[in-house]
């Protein structure tokens, strides 16, 4: 979602007054608190690096050539000729839930064997348990391809090696077409694939999301890309899994963006992951802002860096999506407004925005009101020039270079404005 997100508060605004990719880093945001009843947490990890095979299996990794050949042609002759019998229900399966995903690319690579054990091999055949890593483009959205991780069982017959199937443990990274077919529609600048969703629903999705790309771009410019990617699937444990956690810890967030952090390339288009039990029961100012706190993580993305305070990546994604909604510090923050008189003057720590906080909604309206004293004091454009230069160097240079000011001077000064917004 757009905004901040938290646990257990799901109100929509109008009602109120007020994460695999592997080897690189990844940002996983937790979506936003809609107008500050949903909340949203973000998180920095890092995905190990795959063990590389030192001498690649050239037979194995030609049977997986074959098989990516014939998933991009949606081949299914071709690709039950690499595979036993047995795993003739998962390439199905495959094939079907991937009928309507626009691929512009798709590839397997063996990374390594022995990836978990396996029983004893019939006669004289080989078995392999293998790491693979899989890297797949979508037409027209992604400019270089998008990685993730997989298992498989490959068994050595007569006729050369088979395909033996995807194993149930270790799963890998789940990708949305692993849970069911993907519907998919496009918009001018949003691809959204979804699980069990009607046509409309995903076009009236799309084109929420492309009006979510023009707001962000208002404020942050075009040099981000501007391609979102909305993958929405239909049940909180289908969330779960997309994101490669228990649905507990994910039930409160509104939505997450997974993507490189920091990285150089712009025209990478990050995934922004819908929860359903959160999404679905928005309203139209509630999926707005989600959408447009989401895409905000994606265009600041190249910017963020691990040392970039979580109060402010939060705070200019709050900032972005509630800029032009009219909507006052009371209507977007009654939380924080509930407990004004008793917020320390220092601003939220990152520890705040986990997605088990307990004042979680109140952290994301902190960050919210943060933003709102830079752009009062300095004008919007000194957010977008403040948030460039503490990627650059550090927070303190920032402020000394951008603010003319201290990190706790500026914090004095966000606190000062917000006690006057609740007096």
């Amino acid at each position: 979602m757009s905004g901040t997100d938290e646990p257990g508060i799901a109100a929509a605004p109008e009602a109120e007054p007020g994460l695999g990719v592997t080897r690189r880093r990844v940002l996983a945001v937790g979506g936003s608190l809609v107008a500050a009843t949903l909340a949203g947490t973000a998180l920095w990890r890092a995905k190990g690096e795959p063990r590389a095979v030192a001498d690649p299996d050239a037979a194995v990794q030609a049977l997986l050539d074959r098989r990516s050949a014939a998933v991009l042609a949606r081949d299914a002759a071709a690709l039950r000729g690499t595979s036993l019998a047995s795993a003739a229900e998962q390439d199905t399966a495959l094939l079907r839930n991937l009928a309507e995903v626009p691929l512009a690319s798709w590839h397997w690579r063996l990374v390594s064997t022995g990836a978990f054990p396996l029983p004893a091999a019939v006669g004289s055949r080989r078995r392999i348990a293998a790491t693979l890593e899989l890297a797949y483009r979508l037409r027209g959205f992604d400019a270089a391809p998008v990685t993730a991780r997989a298992y498989a069982v490959l068994e050595q017959t007569a006729a050369g090696w088979r395909w033996g199937g995807r194993p149930d443990s270790p799963a890998g990274d789940t990708l949305l077409w692993d849970l069911g077919p993907a519907g998919a529609a496009a918009g001018r600048q949003a691809l959204v694939l979804g699980l069990q969703r009607t046509p409309s629903e995903l076009a009236a999705l799309a084109a929420e999301a492309d009006r979510a790309v023009a707001a962000v771009s208002a404020l942050w410019g075009r040099a981000w890309g501007q391609r979102t990617v909305v993958l929405a699937p239909l049940a909180l444990d289908q969330f779960a899994s997309l994101l490669g956690t228990s649905p507990a810890a994910v039930s409160a967030l509104a939505a997450v963006t997974t993507g490189e952090l920091g990285a150089a390339d712009a025209r990478r288009t990050e995934r922004i992951t819908l929860n359903p039990q959160v999404w679905d029961g928005l309203n139209a100012l509630g999926r707005s802002a989600v959408l447009t706190h989401e895409t905000t993580h994606v265009a600041t993305r190249t910017q963020t860096q691990s040392w970039t305070p979580r109060w402010l990546s939060e705070g200019v994604a709050e900032w972005t999506a509630y800029r032009a909604t009219g909507r006052t510090p009371r209507q977007l923050a009654p939380e924080l407004a509930e407990s004004a008189a008793t917020v320390p003057s220092s601003l939220p720590a990152d520890a705040d925005f986990d997605a088990t906080a307990t004042d979680l909604p109140v952290a994301y309206q902190r960050s919210w009101m943060a933003c709102r004293t830079l752009v009062h004091r300095w004008g919007e454009p000194a957010l977008v020039a403040f948030y460039a230069a503490v990627s650059r160097t550090d927070l303190d240079r920032a402020c000394a270079d951008i603010l003319r000011t201290t990190p706790q001077a500026f914090a004095d000064l966000c606190h000062q404005d917000l006690l006057a917004a609740f007096r």
